[in-house]
């Protein structure tokens, strides 16, 4: 089949700028998902169909009328369709142009839609997005995602993206296609629509989450597992979409009372997987009286190549100034709001040393599973870099020092010739394990406390070695912690 796009009204434009959060979008990883039984073949089949009998015509909209397009191809097919659409060289701000299909819904309700393409831009410095919605009776939005948050911009700019949609029950007709923002031309190829199975149900994902909890959760003896199974249970309806657990599951979670634990749906669960992304740049430099000063942001997300840049980055830079730092250095945590630990003590790992640095331990009288960064990041080992185990180490931490910044924290703590100075950090003391839902979302449990090397429980707020009332934070001059710090290095203690 070969479909032209024709200028037309798209009432649905306005909704394609609406948050991502409009509606949660189910992950297609589990297994038994993707193999094929003669149930899912029959309901493909369907999906197929009801893509091929739908309206040969794709639309073009934009407020202003200044935007054309083309397109040919059958989305379900395994070559896909491909789109044009050309805006206006210079286009107003806010002006933007959308091209889309409009397909029977019926075939796949309760079905987990994966629309994929390659989006290519040209002269698009906002540049454009995929996007696919589910609307009911009466044209209500019943379910909606777009990349947004990851539109394909620049002068020349191409990468490939995908969404991925539950379909509700009461879905009447399914519309997708594309958006492109203020003007540029974009091309999508291999554009599909693909069929991924059965969808995740609110009780498939409540009753995998909740075992899991009874199971591993540091407070889970706080609950009264049988009234509060009961009692949850009977509040997600029968057959509603996986998105109806999160609200259930998050109140559950909040009686656990460890105050870490958190729900991330499947679009936040992929977002956090793609990027990675910084509280702030990492600073090192030299401060007056050959001091090295270190600041290590929080680091979430990212593929192995990322973590891997930023860790080397920071050992490359201490490598570079240790000749000036005869002193010691300064560790500031104070802005390390957490994310993924072993980045950061990669990066630290200069100053930290290599074996045994710390661990988690689950409960009292467990024993303690030990923080080893070079199993979890082994290109680090291999790094050059100087061995500043014996070097003087000041550490300053405060209340926005969190969750796997404090870990940092902790892993200097029981080290020699060294003291922290601040305020009492956050209280995240604690480690989270990350549970994969069977919805694509994901579970960060609270399963254990952090513990230094030499053995110490935490769990939560860090106290200082020596609390330094919070100053400004204008200018080196205005900062307490920092000047306490100077202090002590300088110093013969």
């Amino acid at each position: 089949m070969r479909l032209r796009l024709v200028v037309g009204m798209l009432w649905v434009v306005g909704c394609a700028f609406a948050p991502i959060g409009a509606a949660e979008s189910v992950a297609a990883n589990r297994a038994d998902s993707n193999r094929p039984d003669p149930v899912q073949a029959s309901q493909s089949q369907s999906a197929a169909k009801a893509v091929a009998t739908a309206s040969a015509a794709w639309n073009i909209h934009s407020a202003s009328g200044n935007y054309q397009g083309q397109g040919e191809g059958d989305p379900t097919d395994a070559k896909g369709a491909s789109l044009r659409l050309i805006g206006p060289a210079q286009a107003k701000a806010g002006e933007s142009g959308a091209a889309s299909i409009r397909i029977d819904a019926a075939p796949l309700r309760g079905r987990r839609l994966r629309l994929s393409a390659r989006l290519t831009v040209d002269a698009a410095p906002k540049g454009a997005l995929l996007w696919i919605r589910a609307d009911g009776a009466d044209k209500k939005v019943l379910g909606f995602i777009n990349s947004q948050r990851d539109p394909v911009a620049g002068e020349h700019a191409s990468a490939a993206r995908e969404l991925l949609l539950d379909v509700p029950d009461a879905a009447e007709q399914l519309l997708f296609g594309l958006v492109l923002l203020e003007g540029g031309q974009a091309a999508v190829t291999e554009l599909r629509l693909v069929d991924e199975g059965r969808s995740a149900t609110a009780q498939d994902v409540f009753d995998f989450a909740i075992e899991a909890i009874k199971d591993r959760a540091l407070h889970r003896d706080r609950i009264d597992w049988g009234k509060t199974d009961v009692e949850l249970r009977a509040r997600l309806a029968a057959g509603s979409g996986a998105s109806a657990a999160y609200p259930v599951l998050r109140e559950l979670i909040g009686r656990l009372g460890d105050g870490h634990s958190f729900l991330m749906p499947p679009q936040a669960t992929r977002d956090r997987a793609g990027t990675a992304k910084k509280t702030f740049e990492p600073v090192v430099k030299t401060l007056t009286g050959e001091i090295g000063y270190v600041a290590v942001p929080g680091f979430s997300g990212g593929d192995d190549a990322g973590r891997d840049a930023f860790a080397r980055g920071i050992v490359e830079r201490i490598a570079a100034l240790a000749p000036s730092a005869s002193a010691g250095w300064i560790v500031d945590l104070r802005g390390n709001s957490g994310g993924t630990m072993w980045p950061m003590l990669a990066g630290l790992r200069p100053l930290l040393g290599a074996g045994e640095i710390g661990g988690n331990v689950s409960a009292p009288g467990q024993p303690m599973r030990r923080w080893r960064p070079e199993q979890l990041m082994p290109n680090a080992a291999t790094w050059p870099q100087p061995d500043l185990r014996a070097a003087k180490v000041a550490v300053l931490i405060g209340p926005r020092t969190s969750s796997s910044g404090e870990a940092v924290a902790i892993a200097f703590s029981g080290r020699a010739r060294t003291r922290s100075f601040g305020q009492p950090s956050d209280g995240r003391s604690t480690s989270n394990e990350t549970i994969a839902l069977p919805d694509g979302g994901t579970l960060l449990l609270t399963t254990a406390v952090f513990a230094d090397r030499s053995g110490k429980l935490f769990g939560g707020r860090i106290e200082p070695d020596v609390a330094v009332p919070a100053g400004d934070g204008n200018s080196d001059a205005s900062d307490p912690a920092l000047a306490a710090a100077q202090a002590w290095l300088a110093s013969d203690e």
